[in-house]
């Protein structure tokens, strides 16, 4: 491993005459994300600054479940159990960056933990568009895939609360997500209707550390349990 210095994301402050500091080291799993994502030519992207991690994970995340919700091989439970142990890991992964490393606040501190909540979008429906309005803001979280500047594959998306929560239309909603992906040029209604673009919807799941902290003590007082008869039966 090299040793820490600035950080080394592609794009993000290609235009910027300061750096900021590599801080947050990428992991191997996040540094193969990026690599095609960029058409990087380094064989691994080291240091980012905790906003350029945060925002990678995120879109690493979401690509993954997106991945993983378009599985329709239903029949290959195998293949699907190791997909869902790496997806696993991503998570507990991702959780851990956004409760210690995400730049817009202070790490998460142990006294803080009965006032958490943590929330899962789970992502379905997923329906290619007709065009670049045929979706509902506030209904349809979209998926946008184009070609950037240089002619290389890119996509991002939004879920289906970001377009509503900051007031956007269809128009600026897919601007900003061009803008998210790394487009720079000007974005013309050409551009727009180059854009391929898929919707889907999503289920959001919230569980309340109180809510999870007794389910780790009951399960703990089960498998205690399990263990003394199966102590007791063998003793007889």
């Amino acid at each position: 491993m090299p040793k820490r210095k600035y950080c080394e994301h592609p794009t993000k402050h290609a235009n910027s005459t300061r750096v900021r500091k590599g801080v947050v080291q990428v992991s191997p799993h996040l540094s193969r994300f990026l690599i095609p994502r960029y058409d990087a030519t380094d064989d691994l992207i080291c240091w980012f600054c905790p906003r350029c991690h945060a925002f990678e994970w995120k879109e690493m995340m979401t690509r993954s479940l997106m991945e993983l919700s378009n599985n329709e091989s239903p029949n290959e439970d195998e293949s699907m159990a190791e997909d869902a142990s790496v997806h696993d890991g991503c998570l507990r992964e991702y959780a851990i960056t956004s409760a210690t490393n995400d730049s817009r606040f202070s790490p998460i501190s142990r006294d803080e933990y009965p006032l958490l909540s943590c929330a899962v979008s789970i992502l379905t429906h997923f329906e290619p568009c007709s065009s670049y309005m045929d979706w509902d803001v506030g209904i349809h979280g979209i998926r946008i895939e184009y070609f950037n500047e240089r002619g290389a594959k890119r996509s991002a998306t939004y879920l289906p609360e970001v377009a509503h929560e900051n007031g956007w239309n269809h128009i600026q909603t897919i601007d900003s997500l061009l803008r998210k992906g790394g487009y720079r040029a000007p974005i013309t209604s050409d551009i727009r209707k180059s854009v391929h673009v898929t919707r889907y919807k999503s289920e959001k799941l919230t569980l309340h550390y109180n809510d999870f902290a007794e389910s780790k003590l009951n399960s703990s007082i089960t498998a205690t349990c399990s263990y003394t008869t199966t102590t007791i039966r063998q003793q007889v």
